[in-house]
């Protein structure tokens, strides 16, 4: 069953105070880090929504901007297949609530965005930095940019390119 996505972005707006947008194909709805879970609980829980499989969690940084971080949440409706993508700010020493109480498979997730952006998340059980250490050279700076990890593995182990570059310094090698 299809869903007009116009008319659940005004369904979830009329109902939280959000704003949506629509872009390639699926709905964003923007919010306030403070009521992440109010939003995402009300996403799984309304009859309208029924987003009740959480997807993924990562971030993107904007250093440009005032709050550098986007926070950006994916969950996937099985029952009006569809899916949403709920976006919020967080600047740089903002803390962002656990959505653990929303969905239990954030934790891994909130786990990585820590890692990798810093971005804190109170009420989360097991934050701390070092999940991705057991991955880089004793010689590999902590919280380098992966760049230039690309150019050092190009300079000094010999690589050109290729499908090697692309390997993620998340992966173990």
């Amino acid at each position: 069953m299809a869903v007009d996505l116009n008319t659940l972005g005004l369904h979830i707006a009329a109902k939280l105070g959000v704003t949506h947008s629509i872009a390639f194909g699926e709905l964003t709805v923007h919010a306030e880090a403070a009521n992440i879970n109010d939003v995402l609980m009300f996403l799984r829980d309304d009859s309208e929504c029924r987003f009740v499989n959480f997807i993924d969690l990562t971030a993107a940084d904007y250093p440009e901007r005032e709050k550098r971080f986007d926070i950006v949440y994916h969950l996937l409706s099985p029952y009006k297949n569809s899916r949403i993508r709920v976006k919020v700010q967080a600047g740089e020493g903002d803390v962002v609530p656990s959505t653990i109480p929303s969905f239990k498979a954030a934790d891994w997730y909130e786990r990585e965005v820590f890692d990798l952006y810093g971005v804190m998340f109170s009420g989360h059980p097991d934050l701390r930095h070092g999940h991705h250490q057991h991955i880089r050279p004793a010689w590999y700076p902590p919280y380098q940019r992966q760049e230039l990890w690309h150019l050092h593995l190009w300079r000094h182990c010999g690589l050109r390119g290729g499908g090697l570059l692309a390997i993620s310094v998340h992966q173990p090698l």
